[in-house]
């Protein structure tokens, strides 16, 4: 696993909502946190802070703490459960990038196959930031074995926080950015994959602990 960038605050709030409109997890950095962050809906989903520092930064004007990945094997992983693997979802992530850091696509939120190959994600919510991907987000998921890429680029990335959200109803994906829809939304249909890996918060799950990752 490699973080999503050399110095990046990723969202104080994360969270996965299924078809029912039923959360299934809300992650929230709090100081007293110190090696497992605790999901408010269930607890049997708290994820397993590697390399992750909680941060309350007075000139971020917020009153919560954010978790901070430092970019050198820091992420959060929540093991698999039956309720990761939803028919539909919504993901949803408040985060900071550092101008200059995203030098190519990196997860915020990511359950991946369990190999690098063929679909390579069940799920997952990536931002990039550079010359070819300005200001981009990306929703990719597996549909009946296939990988399906919704990538919006010019996603009017503010700034400071952003809330990134991906949504899939079963016929197509959405993204939104701050509250508003970016991009077109692309249509698919049938049932999500389902497999037997762990989410991620800032890392990739299937890759090698390489500079690149």
């Amino acid at each position: 696993m490699r973080s999503i960038a050399s110095i990046v605050i990723l969202a104080f709030v994360c969270v996965t909502v299924g078809a029912a409109n039923v959360p299934i997890a809300h992650w929230r950095a709090t100081p007293e946190v110190t090696t497992s962050l605790p999901n408010a809906v269930d607890a049997a989903l708290a994820g397993e802070l590697h390399k992750v520092d909680i941060l309350w930064r007075v000139e971020d004007l917020i009153d919560h703490p954010s978790a901070w990945f430092g970019g050198n094997d820091s992420y959060v992983e929540i093991p698999n459960t039956p309720a990761l693997n939803p028919d539909h979802l919504t993901l949803t992530v408040w985060f900071k990038l550092p101008d200059g850091q995203v030098f190519n696509q990196k997860p915020l939120m990511l359950k991946s196959a369990p190999a690098h190959e063929g679909a390579m994600y069940q799920y997952g919510l990536f931002v990039s930031d550079d010359v070819e991907y300005p200001k981009t987000l990306a929703f990719y998921l597996s549909l009946n074995g296939t990988l399906h890429s919704h990538v919006v680029k010019g996603a009017a990335l503010q700034p400071g926080w952003n809330r990134a959200t991906a949504t899939y109803d079963g016929a197509a994906l959405r993204l939104f950015c701050n509250g508003e829809a970016v991009g077109e939304p692309l249509a698919a249909s049938g049932p999500l994959d389902a497999y037997d890996t762990p989410l991620f918060l800032g890392a990739y799950g299937n890759l090698p602990k390489t500079e690149a990752y």
